[in-house]
């Protein structure tokens, strides 16, 4: 994008709705976020608005350290009518110390506990988290074996 911050485009090899992203109703194992950090929101929007029709949705003051978490709308074109995509993520400001922008994608999993315990067992690890977010899931950052960031999104199991 115009910031220097790599991002993909994907198409479905059929006509059928696809749910790898799931923002229809939660789907354990599929992306359930998408998250921008970027050192300009404003070109960020400007950006991915004229390109996807991304609209923003409201925004969640994250405090001065990490500043307005402002929510992706998403409304798609097929067979040039718009339709309604839903809440698909958030752009956020870069915060101090963080090198560069990205994208950081969330997967759901079941629980966020046994996730974690398989992460560090096969050589992953976390960086952020889990913390508690809007709607009392988990969330949290982390490094793959081979230095990949991802990210997690799921219950906390009593």
């Amino acid at each position: 994008d115009p910031q220097g911050i790599p991002f993909y485009i994907m198409r479905g090899a059929s006509t059928e709705t696809s749910h790898a992203f799931a923002f229809d109703r939660p789907r354990v194992g599929h992306c359930a976020w998408n998250e921008l950090v970027t050192p300009d929101p404003d070109a960020g929007w400007a950006f991915y608005g004229s390109e996807f029709h991304w609209q923003k949705d409201g925004e969640m003051d994250m405090g001065p350290a990490m500043g307005t978490y402002q929510f992706i709308r998403h409304t798609f074109i097929r067979h040039t009518k718009a339709h309604e995509g839903g809440m698909i993520g958030a752009m956020m400001p870069l915060p101090d110390g963080v090198p560069q922008g990205q994208w950081n994608f969330y997967f759901r999993v079941a629980d966020i506990d046994a996730a974690i315990k398989q992460l560090t067992a096969t050589g992953g690890q976390v960086i952020n988290g889990p913390d508690e977010i809007p709607g009392g899931d988990f969330s949290l950052l982390a490094l793959d074996p081979q230095g990949g960031c991802f990210a997690l999104v799921g219950a906390r199991k009593k």
